[in-house]
């Protein structure tokens, strides 16, 4: 069981809303993830990691150092909950179950492990980002910490961002670090100097910058030079370097803002790679932009489909040309300019299958219920008609759940609402959720859930938190 609490001291009222959430599932989930001529999959028997590929600097961790075209597993770890892989300097992070970090090959560019080795100081992780620098994560408790090995602020130890509680989940583009807030918020952030008047001399201090135009954001990415973000509403928007468009806008120049990828909504999933992107939609077709038919000149400015995916779950690009999908079977193959390839597995006896693929997995019309500024977010809920509506819930000053029709009509539910064939009952002032899939971009979750959500005027309570924040015990 995990329990989420907020609270509202406004007025002087205390009020606390709970969502108690019990597991109906432990399946682990299947991940994809491609990096500099390598490729990852993480199994969902056992959250073991499998890569094939490049492995003069260890990529593979497998400890041999010796090139493979078939999956080879990293040594001495399992029950992966995120992975990561670094286009540039080719080497992969992996956030364990039990909340520690391990790496392997040319990590940051500066210290080559041929196996997975963990880095002390970690503890409760639950998302992990590599990149050429630093390498960015995100705690159990909202918490953002970055490990930049020998920099100039920090030697071998992760070090903590001040000023970032409500972490969700991060990315790194190059040398620059992006962190998603449960506020739907991305931010960047660096060392600066600043002179310190009562001290009377300069200090360090951790700068943290918005990136503008980004709002109600549910997931990032970050590639070489550029990054992705992908809002509810299913439109994706990029920014940073452009020169081969991959910020998909129609246009081959750079950008510091962000700016809307050119006709595609209904986006599920995001992959932003070396200096090309990629898409998963609603209906389960794969798109893609950038660098990504050919390394000369054929670069594409505005996306375009993949030919020959129709249910398609996870998308994954690196270094090379095309990407990694999976499909809803959990089966994973290659792409490279409308052609599609199969991998074989680790005996080379049939094609690579890492599923069994999650429900949450599995892209839809509508997005899975999420968190952001608080508020729990119920997207396609019937109330007993054919119309749809994005149902809010949020707690007031005065104690009382606001439910709240897409964010503006008040009603009171005295019938039951559904929600992607899961079944909502208020009653006398409690919400009984069954089957809430909850994104694990938001929640660190990833199972159908049984949910309750009740509101008490009682300050007794364990944890007590602000409105902005999120945790879990």
């Amino acid at each position: 069981m995990k329990v989420f609490s907020w609270k509202n001291v406004a007025s002087g009222i205390l009020a606390i809303l709970s969502i108690s959430i019990f597991s109906q599932a432990q399946a682990a989930k299947p991940l994809l993830e491609g990096g500099n001529e390598v490729g990852f999959v993480v199994r969902a028997s056992d959250g073991t990691a499998w890569g094939w590929g490049d492995n003069r600097n260890g990529e593979l961790g497998d400890s041999t150092g010796e090139d493979s075209t078939i999956p080879v597993k990293a040594m001495d770890i399992a029950d992966i909950v995120d992975i990561s892989m670094d286009d540039f300097y080719s080497w992969s992070a992996a956030a364990l179950s039990d909340g520690t970090v391990w790496v392997w090959g040319d990590v940051l560019g500066r210290m080559t492990h041929y196996m997975p080795f963990q880095i002390r100081g970690f503890s409760n992780i639950v998302d992990v980002a590599a990149g050429p620098w630093p390498m960015a994560a995100v705690g159990a408790d909202g918490s953002l910490w970055e490990y930049a090995l020998n920099s100039v602020f920090n030697d071998d130890e992760p070090r903590q961002i001040m000023g970032v509680y409500n972490a969700v989940s991060v990315a790194v583009s190059l040398n620059n670090p992006y962190v998603l807030r449960n506020d739907g918020t991305v931010w960047t952030w660096e060392q600066v100097s600043l002179y310190d008047e009562t001290l009377g001399y300069s200090v360090v201090v951790d700068q943290l910058t918005q990136i503008e135009g980004l709002t109600d954001i549910v997931q990032i990415d970050g590639g070489y030079d550029h990054a992705l973000a992908l809002r509810a509403d299913g439109t994706i928007w990029a920014w940073g370097k452009n020169g081969y468009g991959q910020l998909g806008d129609g246009s081959f120049e750079n950008s510091n803002s962000a700016t809307q990828v050119h006709g595609l909504t209904g986006a599920y999933d995001i992959s932003a790679g070396y200096r090309q992107s990629a898409a998963v939609l609603s209906d389960g077709s794969v798109w893609t932009w950038g660098r990504w038919k050919s390394s000369i000149t054929d670069f594409v400015s505005i996306p375009e489909q993949v030919g020959g995916f129709t249910n398609a779950v996870q998308v994954s690009t690196g270094r090379g040309l095309g990407g990694l999908v999976m499909d809803r079977d959990g089966d994973v193959v290659t792409y490279n300019v409308n052609t599609i390839s199969s991998i074989p597995n680790e005996d080379d006896s049939a094609s690579l299958r890492v599923g069994p693929v999650l429900e949450s997995q599995i892209p839809t019309a509508c997005r899975p219920t999420y968190f952001m500024n608080g508020n729990l977010h119920l997207p396609c809920v019937s109330l007993g008609g054919s119309t749809l509506f994005d149902v809010e819930l949020s707690l007031q000053a005065d104690g009382n759940l606001r439910f709240a029709v897409d964010a503006a009509v008040e009603f009171t539910p005295t019938t039951q609402l559904q929600q992607r064939n899961c079944m909502t009952n208020f009653t006398n002032g409690e919400a009984n959720i069954a089957c809430l899939v909850a994104m694990d971009v938001t929640l660190g979750l990833d199972n159908l859930l049984n949910v309750v959500l009740t509101h008490s005027a009682d300050s007794d309570t364990t944890t007590l938190l602000d409105l902005t924040q999120i945790t879990s015990y």
